[in-house]
């Protein structure tokens, strides 16, 4: 895989991951408890996904300046997030959220033609 798509990749687990924590923290699982909150299925799955990011992030290091991979990860997990919470979980977000947002877009094209 190329240096774009693994970013990419990395991206979309990571939005996963905090998508199947969100379902996991919201469940409610019995008892209550961090254990039973850790041994969600929503919250393996979100694990693993982050774990799974990891290792991707390691792979995308060999080929993608650190300058340019942990921003575009970050801030691209960051809208991605958002925008999974709003249209999936029914959150809402403010007109400053949303500009936060194009900034962070801007920014992500910014590295990439500044890279370029």
């Amino acid at each position: 895989m190329n240096g774009p798509v693994l970013l990419i990749a990395c991206v979309l687990l990571t939005t996963a991951a905090s998508y199947f924590l969100k379902l996991g923290a919201t469940a409610r699982p019995e008892g209550g408890s961090l254990l039973a909150l850790a041994f969600h299925p929503h919250t393996i799955l979100g694990g693993s996904c982050y774990a799974a990011t990891f290792m991707l992030y390691a792979v995308a290091l060999q080929k993608v300046p650190l300058s340019l991979a942990q921003p575009v990860i970050t801030g691209g997990a960051s809208v991605a997030t958002a925008l999974v919470s709003v249209w999936v979980l029914k959150e809402t977000m403010g007109a400053f959220n949303w500009l936060g947002l194009a900034l962070v877009c801007l920014g992500i094209y910014l590295l990439f033609i500044g890279k370029a």
